[in-house]
């Protein structure tokens, strides 16, 4: 890690824009960048700050955050720039503060499988628009997936890891990395991604994380037989040649085998907020021919 940790009250000023930043507080860090939440000397409102050497990751990280803000399946972004810490210069992205619940916070019980397959469809949604645009998501995780209550919606952050079609996945997380699991390579395709949505939906069914150390694959597939749940073997195994082929099968999926008890961790009010979210999205989508 090169950039460095910032404390509190500590002001950015951007070289081009001349935007100025004060430092809160870190809200975490990756290989080559920190984020930070910040107050907008301008506006007054707070900003995720993201922090990087990495001009190249983090302009290809903006661009894609501003095509899935536009349909709010991302943080808006406010602009990009360069600023100088420390006497040495680092790039950066000013984008909206997202206060909300992670799924990595929910992930200690079974989620009821509806509120599963609402959120499922959701992610898929917009993994579907960055594929048509010809990128990949690549590190797909709970973490990255927070439930935004100010604005009833479900975002996804953290593009870092995204890349074009065709290249090599630089960032992932083993339990969501089907190479780290044996089954295929750590080139970035729609099914690299459909492979960690299917792990996911496996891990909110269940309600606990796999590890590729410790569990053997085959057992998974066998769970998902326990489970009623086609689509994810299907997943598992790249049986989908794209997003949409999962998203449909998804869709039409009415029993899931598991018991329906209500959801202890998402109220009644988050699964409506997702469907009717869901609805709206999906009918903007048939219009313009998804």
């Amino acid at each position: 890690m090169t950039v460095p940790k910032l404390t509190a009250g500590y002001e950015v000023t951007g070289r081009w824009n001349k935007k100025k930043y004060a430092v809160i507080s870190q809200l975490g860090k990756g290989g080559t960048a920190r984020v930070y939440l910040a107050l907008d000397k301008v506006s007054g409102n707070n900003v995720a700050l993201k922090i990087s050497e990495n001009f190249s990751s983090l302009n290809r990280e903006y661009n894609i955050m501003r095509l899935l803000s536009a349909n709010k399946f991302s943080p808006q972004v406010y602009e990009i720039d360069d600023c100088k810490i420390m006497g040495k210069f680092y790039n950066y992205i000013a984008m909206e503060y997202i206060q909300g619940t992670t799924l990595k916070m929910l992930i200690n019980q079974p989620i009821e499988p509806k509120t599963a397959l609402s959120i499922i469809k959701f992610i898929a949604i917009a993994l579907g628009i960055l594929h048509k645009n010809g990128y990949i998501y690549c590190d797909l995780k709970p973490e990255n997936i927070i439930y935004d209550k100010r604005k009833s919606r479900i975002v996804l952050i953290d593009f870092g890891g995204a890349v074009k079609k065709g290249s090599c996945v630089v960032e992932y997380t083993p339990v969501f990395d089907r190479s780290s699991w044996g089954i295929g390579t750590r080139r970035a395709d729609e099914s690299y991604d459909i492979f960690a949505l299917s792990m996911l939906l496996m891990i909110l069914l269940k309600g606990e994380l796999y590890n590729p150390s410790k569990q053997e694959f085959y057992k998974i597939i066998k769970e998902s037989d326990v489970l009623k749940m086609e689509p994810i073997k299907k997943g598992l195994l790249m049986k989908y040649s794209n997003i949409w082929e999962f998203y449909r099968d998804i869709k039409s999926m009415k029993n899931t085998g598991l018991n329906k008890e209500y959801d202890k961790i998402l109220n009644s009010i988050l699964v409506i907020a997702i469907s009717i979210f869901l609805g709206i999205i999906i009918a903007a989508y048939k219009i313009i021919g998804f």
